[in-house]
């Protein structure tokens, strides 16, 4: 348990107790030996985005550069572990995107329909509506950290897409401290064309996004897709 930086730390302090202990050990003539990638996997005790599986667990990668870390220790001491192991083939994997859009919960502040969604209603041209209220607002739980590249925003499809003007996006990992992290320009609804948000080369992971406009008004959208980054294959669609 714990923040992402509080696990981290503890990790590093265990290993280095456990390398300085086995090398106490070794020098005074037991086979003790121990290795660790703490170092490579982390940068200021945040884990490197390019580690995670899915901003929570640790991905195939981490795990091919702890077989290759202990492969060089078996060679420098003539030890015949490696024999238990089948060879590393995790670091030609590139990361996959992925829309984790349709596995989300949502909160709204408020709404007309039995039945919202994120994605496209064909019958409609929207795919959720809240009544009309002051800073309404659209709340996304993932679920767990995730490592986000982008999201992609389609306005309300058929009419009132003036109505989004206003549309602020906050993420973070606290749902009553949500930081906004993109404004909308006031004139993005017009055109028709999607509003791509992208979130850098080396995101921090999130799980909870708000989408919600700053004025009093009806809050509607055509589809939201959250583009996520994975290396879990089994996860690709």
């Amino acid at each position: 348990m714990g923040t992402e930086i509080e696990r981290n730390h503890a990790t590093r302090c265990i290993g280095r107790l456990t390398r300085t202990g086995a090398a106490d050990l070794r020098a005074s003539g037991c086979a003790v030996y121990s290795f660790g990638i703490f170092e490579t996997l982390t940068d200021h005790l945040r884990t490197r985005t390019a580690y995670y599986a899915d901003g929570c667990h640790l991905n195939g990668k981490g795990l091919d550069l702890a077989l290759r870390s202990l492969n060089h220790l078996c060679a420098r001491h003539g030890l015949t572990l490696m024999r238990h192991f089948g060879p590393p083939a995790f670091l030609s994997e590139q990361a996959q995107l992925i829309d984790i859009a349709p596995a989300v919960r949502m909160i709204l502040s408020s709404s007309t329909e039995a039945q919202s969604s994120l994605t496209r209603r064909p019958e409609r041209g929207y795919c959720f509506h809240t009544d009309l209220e002051a800073h309404p607002a659209l709340t996304l739980d993932i679920g767990y950290a995730a490592v986000l590249h982008s999201l992609v925003i389609f306005n309300r499809f058929d009419a009132a897409q003036e109505r989004a003007r206003h549309l602020v996006i906050s993420a973070g990992n606290y749902p009553l401290q949500l930081p906004p992290v993109f404004r909308a320009d006031p004139s993005w609804w017009h055109g028709g064309a999607p509003l791509v948000i992208t979130f850098g080369a080396n995101p921090l992971p999130v799980r909870f996004l708000r989408l919600h406009l700053e004025d009093t008004q009806y809050f509607h959208l055509g589809e939201v897709r959250i583009i996520a980054q994975t290396f879990q294959h089994t996860l690709v669609a």
